[in-house]
């Protein structure tokens, strides 16, 4: 997703709605504060929105937003005959809890699709880095304000797998071999937050990838 939004200013997006179909407009501000009226609840301030030129009506609402390379910038949620109002997409992916995943048009590259299968908090010691799950292995002493990398082993039937630990993911394969279970181990990152005391809580979840085509 785009981290960055200020730059976008004068940049030509274009929408594909329900109503108007596809359509482009320039960006005419990046970081706008929108008031916008809601009948059952009255007004309700919105920051951070993108603002271009008209370009919707009545029905496109939820319009992805894109820029002219393919990129995805917003999605579009108000208009009028002057504007065209737009969340920033990774304000949306944030406060959704989601990752929108994209492939070039025309790609013949299979769109993964990950399924939560495990999730689960784990309270781990300073002093006691090793924890069971298969396994799950920090893999050096855990020190506030240091980074260290984390080997969490999996058990499963052959095929490919997520493992994600708080905000980092790596995809692990378990082969096909005599079709039994099998294991596979992800290592990824974990940070020591710098005020950490006695105790350091992450979040271990994963589970199967499957493929949209």
């Amino acid at each position: 997703r785009r981290e960055g939004y200020d730059d976008l200013r004068g940049a030509t997006v274009t929408k594909t709605g329900r109503t108007t179909g596809v359509t482009s407009a320039v960006i005419e501000a990046t970081s706008a504060s929108v008031r916008v009226e809601y009948p059952d609840q009255g007004p309700v301030l919105l920051r951070d929105q993108l603002v271009a030129g008209p370009m919707s009506e009545p029905g496109d609402s939820g319009s992805p937003v894109f820029l002219e390379d393919g990129t995805l910038v917003g999605l579009l949620f108000a208009g009028s005959s002057r504007q065209t109002i737009c969340n920033r997409i990774g304000t949306v992916e944030h406060e959704l809890g989601v990752e929108i995943l994209t492939v070039d048009p025309g790609s013949d590259e299979a769109v993964p699709v990950y399924r939560t299968t495990i999730d689960r908090t784990l309270e781990v010691g300073l002093d006691e880095p090793t924890l069971a799950l298969e396994s799950v292995t920090f893999e050096d002493e855990l020190q506030p304000g240091e980074t260290v990398d984390v080997s969490a082993t999996i058990a499963g039937d052959p095929g490919r797998y997520w493992l994600g630990i708080d905000d980092d993911r790596a995809t692990v394969s378990i082969p096909d071999g005599d079709g039994s279970r099998g294991r596979a181990t992800a290592r990824l990152p974990v940070s020591v937050p710098a005020d950490s005391t006695g105790t350091l809580t992450v979040q271990l979840r994963g589970g199967p990838i499957a493929e949209l085509k």
